[in-house]
């Protein structure tokens, strides 16, 4: 619990040093990336805190970029593989001719499929929770079997 008697200065990404009264301290509006919020204490004498307590978290409100990297050939039989990746660690959910997203691996098998077009698309899901849907996050394969 901060002093009430102490003031305190607080500082983000390295800037300069900015009093900060009392709690709680607003940020907001920050750039994707990695960040550092520090807070030091100065007491009625004017000591000043050598050693600041520091927070550092990271904000990241972009999903995930996925492609396709291998698969399928335009015919052949009723199975087909595919691979594929994201642009950052990321979990998958597959979908295979509009069925509902199921989790899959980075590669994965359909077999048993008839003849006709099939679309596959691939969704990630990064750490922080951004899932690419759509548009350039999403990676879609047609295959006539």
């Amino acid at each position: 619990m901060p002093s009430e008697s102490a003031t305190y200065e607080c500082r983000l990404d390295g800037s300069a040093w900015t009093s900060c009264g009392w709690w709680p301290y607003d940020v907001s509006g920050l750039a994707d990336g990695e960040h550092d919020f520090d807070v030091r204490a100065i007491d009625d004498a004017g000591n000043v805190d050598a050693t600041p307590a520091t927070w550092h978290w990271t904000v990241d409100t972009q999903p995930p970029r996925t492609t396709i990297s291998a698969g399928p050939d335009a015919v052949g039989s009723g199975t087909r593989e595919l691979a594929f990746a994201a642009d950052e660690p990321a979990t998958f959910e597959c979908q295979m001719n509009g069925s509902d997203f199921a989790p899959c691996a980075t590669d994965v098998t359909y077999s048993g499929l008839g003849g006709g077009d099939h679309e596959f698309v691939v969704r990630a899901t990064d750490t922080a929770g951004n899932s690419g849907s759509g548009g350039a996050v999403t990676a879609k394969a047609a295959a006539r079997v």
